[in-house]
C-alpha cells in the first residue's frame, strides 16, 4: 500500500517536472543562443572592425546580421537596433543604394585624419563647375561610401564634377569634428581645382538632412574665414556660389511645429531626431537637455516671429559641447543655422523639401529666414517623402527634381 501510494505521488508530479524541464531547456537554449551570437557579433566587429563603419560588410558578415535581426525580432527587441550604433551602420551600408553610374569615372582620395574624399567625374562634362555633396544619415550613419551610386548618376545627370566627403560620425566623433572634416576636404578640392578640371569660383555646397545641415554650417564657416584653413591663415579662396539643401535638419528649437505633429508618422521618427542632435552634439545618445534650454534662449528666427527681434549677438564657435555648456549649442549658428543671428551675404540658396516629411519646417523656416537677410532663396516642395532623392538611375521623381536643381545650377554660373 505505501509503495502504491508513492508510485502515485511520483505520477501526479511527473507532468509539472516534465513542464519544468521543458521550460528550463528552451529557455536556457535561447540565453545560449543569444550569449553565442552576440559572441559572433563582438568577434565580427573585432576582425572587420571599422570596415562595418565605413565600407559594405562582406557577404559573411551580412549573413551573421541577418541572423542577428531574426533573433531580435524573435526576442522582440525593438530597441536594439538602436542600442548597437556600429550593428546600425553594418546593415544599412549592406543594404545598398543601387547601381553606379557606369558613365561616371569614380575615384577615392585619401585625406589626413581618416578622412577621404570621392570625386566623380562623368563622361561628358558641360562646364567647369563643382557641386561638393555631404551625405546624409542623422550624423551617425550611412557614408560616402554607401551614396556612390546616387552621386554617380548625379554628376551624370548634372554632367558636372561631384566631390563627395567621407567624414568621421558621431557619436564617436560629436561637433566640431564632421564640420571640420567638410571644411578641410573643401579645402582639397580648391587646391585640386586644376586637376578636377574645375573653376573654384563655380563651387556649390549641396547635401541631404544631416549632410544639409552641415552644408548650412559649411558656408557660414566659409564666409567667416574666406576659404582660409583652420590651422594656420593660408591662402583665401572665392565666395561659395551657392548652397543646395535637401529636407535639412537646421533647428533644435521647436520640435512641435506643424510638420514634426502633421508627418509624425512618416521618416524621420519625431522622437529620434532629439537623440541624433544628442549623438552630433554632445556626443551621448542619452542626452537631452534642449526643453530646459529652450526656456533661456530663443533664437532670432523664433522671436521675430512673435514681432521682438531684439538684440541678438552673432555667435559661431567651433568649440566642442558636453552637459555643462550645452546651452551655448543652443545659440551655435555652425550648429543650427536656423539659430544664426545674421545670415545676410551668404550664397544663393536652393531648398528642397518634402510634403511627407518630419523636418519639412525646418527648410521652410530657413528659406523665410534667409530671405529677410536679403539672400537670394528658392524653396522648392515636392510632394514626396523625406530621403526620396535617392537612385537618380531608377528614381523618376528624384530625377524630375534633380534636373530642376541642375537647372539653379546653370543659371547661377551663366551657363
Amino acid at each position: 500500500m505505501n509503495k502504491d501510494w508513492k508510485t502515485w505521488w511520483y505520477l501526479q508530479k511527473l507532468p509539472s517536472a516534465v513542464l519544468l524541464v521543458v521550460i528550463f531547456y528552451f529557455w536556457g537554449l535561447y540565453i545560449a543562443c543569444g550569449m553565442i551570437l552576440g559572441l559572433i557579433v563582438l568577434i565580427m566587429k573585432i576582425a572587420i572592425k571599422v570596415k562595418l563603419d565605413r565600407r559594405k560588410p562582406p557577404t559573411r558578415s551580412v549573413i551573421l546580421l541577418l541572423i542577428l535581426d531574426i533573433w531580435m525580432i524573435l526576442s522582440k527587441c525593438s530597441k536594439a537596433f538602436y542600442l548597437d550604433i556600429w550593428y546600425t551602420r553594418a546593415y544599412l551600408n549592406s543594404a545598398g543604394l543601387g547601381k553606379t553610374c557606369p558613365n561616371t569615372k569614380i575615384s577615392h582620395h585619401k585625406l589626413n585624419n581618416d578622412v577621404s574624399v570621392y570625386t566623380y567625374q562623368p563622361l561628358v562634362v558641360k562646364n567647369r563647375g563643382l557641386v561638393f555633396y555631404i551625405h546624409g544619415g542623422g550624423w551617425c550613419f550611412l557614408s560616402a561610401y554607401a551614396y556612390n551610386p546616387t552621386i554617380s548618376w548625379m554628376a551624370y545627370y548634372l554632367q558636372m564634377t561631384v566631390v563627395s566627403v567621407e567624414y568621421k560620425l558621431a557619436p564617436e566623433h560629436p561637433f566640431p569634428e564632421p564640420l571640420l572634416d567638410c571644411y578641410n576636404a573643401l579645402q582639397w578640392a580648391y587646391n585640386h581645382a586644376a586637376d578636377l578640371e574645375i573653376d573654384e569660383d563655380k563651387i556649390f555646397i549641396t547635401g541631404d538632412s544631416a549632410g544639409g545641415n552641415l552644408s548650412a554650417a559649411l558656408c557660414l564657416l566659409h564666409q567667416d574665414r574666406k576659404g582660409a584653413p583652420i590651422i594656420e591663415n593660408g591662402e583665401t579662396h572665392s565666395p561659395i556660389r551657392g548652397q543646395i539643401l535637401i529636407y535639412p535638419t537646421l533647428q533644435g528649437y521647436d520640435f512641435s511645429s506643424k510638420s514634426y505633429q502633421e508627418n509624425s508618422q512618416y521618416f524621420p521618427p519625431p522622437k529620434q531626431l532629439p537623440l541624433a542632435i544628442s549623438n552630433y552634439v554632445c556626443g551621448n545618445d542619452n542626452l537631452f537637455v534642449f526643453p530646459p534650454v529652450k526656456n533661456e534662449f530663443i533664437p532670432r528666427y523664433f522671436m521675430s516671429k512673435n514681432k521682438d527681434a531684439g538684440e541678438y549677438p552673432i555667435y559661431r564657435s567651433l568649440e566642442s559641447y558636453n552637459a555643462s555648456n550645452i546651452s551655448d549649442a543652443m545659440r551655435n549658428g555652425y550648429v543650427f543655422p536656423l539659430h544664426d543671428a545674421n545670415v545676410c551675404g551668404l550664397p544663393s540658396a536652393y531648398i528642397l523639401v518634402a510634403a511627407f516629411d518630419t523636418l519639412k519646417d525646418d527648410g521652410v523656416a530657413y528659406a523665410e529666414y534667409l530671405q529677410s537677410f536679403k539672400v537670394c532663396t528658392k524653396l522648392v516642395e515636392s510632394n514626396n517623402v523625406h530621403a526620396f532623392m535617392m537612385n537618380y538611375g531608377r528614381n523618376k521623381a528624384a530625377r524630375t527634381e534633380l534636373f530642376k536643381i541642375k537647372e539653379f545650377i546653370y543659371q547661377e554660373i551663366g551657363e
